[in-house]
């Protein structure tokens, strides 16, 4: 299996997993040791971490991102009996994926090193990036939040045309 940093892996047998089981079982118990008001500070400082991106300015007012985290890597799981299960997830780079912006916004910049594989104005779709996952080859996308203003709309408009049809259909 040849990773992006150019290592070949051909035999799991001789790679050391210790130092990650470690520290994965270290931060476990950490995370157990912590008081109530330790968890409280350590919540309020991810939250503040990712508040500038769980919000974005649509039609100049903020409205709430639906999912902006980005799956790790690690091995595929599926649900059920799939065929890929156990399939390796690569890391989802800036250079695999495709942001959507409006006309004259400033671009973003990754929050890791590398540049966006490109950047669009493309007002006529509703998510705002996507990239491809490399198991099952899926478009994966960024889309407004349920409770955003566009979204309540269509549920709106739906529920009046089912008002509508109610008028005219006798059960």
């Amino acid at each position: 299996m040849l990773q992006r940093n150019g290592v070949n892996i051909k035999d799991f047998k001789k790679c050391d997993f210790r130092p990650m089981t470690e520290y994965i079982e270290a931060e476990k118990a950490r995370v157990k040791r912590m008081s109530k008001a330790e968890k409280v500070a350590a919540k309020e400082k991810k939250d503040k971490e990712e508040a500038p991106f769980a919000t974005c300015m649509f039609n100049g007012r903020p409205e709430k991102v639906g999912n902006f985290r980005i799956e790790p890597p690690g091995l595929f799981r599926g649900r059920g009996e799939h065929p890929k299960k156990g399939c390796v997830k690569q890391r989802v780079r800036p250079e695999d994926i495709v942001i959507n912006i409006g006309e004259g916004e400033e671009v973003p910049k990754p929050g890791m090193p590398g540049k966006w594989k490109e950047v669009i104005h493309n007002n006529t779709v509703t998510w705002l990036a996507h990239w491809k996952e490399n198991v099952n080859g899926q478009c994966k996308y960024v889309f407004l939040a349920a409770t955003s203003s566009i979204k309540g709309k269509s549920d709106r408009d739906k529920f009046e045309k089912a008002r509508e049809l109610k008028v005219n259909f006798y059960f």
